[in-house]
């Protein structure tokens, strides 16, 4: 299921940290588990099973001064992915009550939130991230110039589809397109990451797992979240 959230946030021209996807991440859990408490437990398996994007301000109406965003917008909207339908239902069906997004000191809103529609994924598909991907082993972070970054892509995948229940073929091939280098911070920890556009081709189980719950590590601190 994937959701589009619109937020409002509490003053005009709002400034919030760069670094603000542990507090989205604890946002969404809180959410979640407030409407449906038997979640808990799926929320936060070792297995990610949903991921969400960073901040989107429509026509990219903000600033980044230092380490802040200041955004000259009425709204923010965030997209939330998870291959669980009961988690995409909990954050639906309790929009109207579910709690502000506080980043700091600062607020947003909950303005609406729509079932937004998946697409159809087939072998071959073309990604852009709406939100960085993140690859890692042992503490140390892999970038595309090493074989052992597609490799982990790879491997995240089949677990995840070993987790729910689909069936796979270990066909995965990765090129990517263009990328930009990240630095992000997850409470105190700082995480590399790529945004980055990439085509993909291989087993439609594992792409669609991609595409639901996310590419790379940390999908739900808000990494690697695509769209088709």
């Amino acid at each position: 299921m994937r959701l589009k959230i619109t937020l409002i946030p509490e003053f005009e021209r709002q400034g919030i940290s760069i670094n603000y996807n542990h507090h989205v991440a604890t946002w969404l859990c809180k959410n979640i588990i407030a409407a449906d408490p038997s979640l808990e437990k799926k929320i936060f398996d070792e297995i990610d099973c949903f991921t969400f994007s960073k901040l989107l301000i429509p026509k990219r109406r903000f600033a980044i001064i230092h380490d802040k965003i200041y955004i000259d917008s009425d709204k923010v909207e965030l997209y939330f992915s998870t291959i669980h339908e009961d988690v995409g239902e909990a954050l639906y069906s309790n929009a109207e009550k579910m709690y502000a997004l506080k980043i700091g000191e600062k607020r947003f809103f909950v303005d609406d939130v729509k079932i937004f529609r998946e697409k159809s994924i087939s072998s071959k598909e073309t990604f852009v991230t709406l939100s960085p991907i993140t690859v890692s082993e042992n503490g140390n972070y892999i970038f595309p110039n090493s074989k052992k970054y597609f490799l982990k892509m790879k491997e995240w995948l089949m677990r995840k589809a070993e987790k729910f229940g689909c069936d796979y073929k270990e066909d995965f091939e990765m090129r990517i397109l263009k990328a930009k280098p990240k630095l992000i911070r997850v409470f105190d920890s700082a995480v590399r990451c790529l945004e980055m556009a990439f085509q993909v081709e291989g087993c439609e189980n594992l792409l669609e797992l991609g595409y639901k719950t996310g590419f790379g590590k940390l999908n739900t601190f808000g990494f690697g979240m695509v769209k088709a």
